[in-house]
């Protein structure tokens, strides 16, 4: 439950086509997700960071940090 009484919707991000638009924006900051959980966000923002993320590669092309929004964390991200 979060801190309005409800469980929050589930929201799916499409992850291959997220990395097509922050490619096609090269050098811009692209919100492409976001979490109700910091964990969950800083994990994502990782997985960039290291090369894990199949759909953010090479590693070293892209920059990513997430910010605390009104009731979510947001991952951005940017090709260098």
């Amino acid at each position: 439950m979060c801190a309005w009484g409800t469980t929050p919707p589930v929201k799916y991000t499409r992850h291959s086509k997220m990395a097509e638009k922050v490619r096609s924006n090269a050098g811009r900051w692209v919100m492409v997700t976001s979490y109700f959980n910091r964990d969950t966000a800083r994990k994502f923002v990782k997985g960039i960071q290291d090369g894990t993320n199949q759909h953010y590669l090479p590693a070293d092309a892209y920059e990513a940090h997430y910010k605390t929004g009104e009731a979510d964390y947001q991952v951005w991200v940017r090709k260098v």
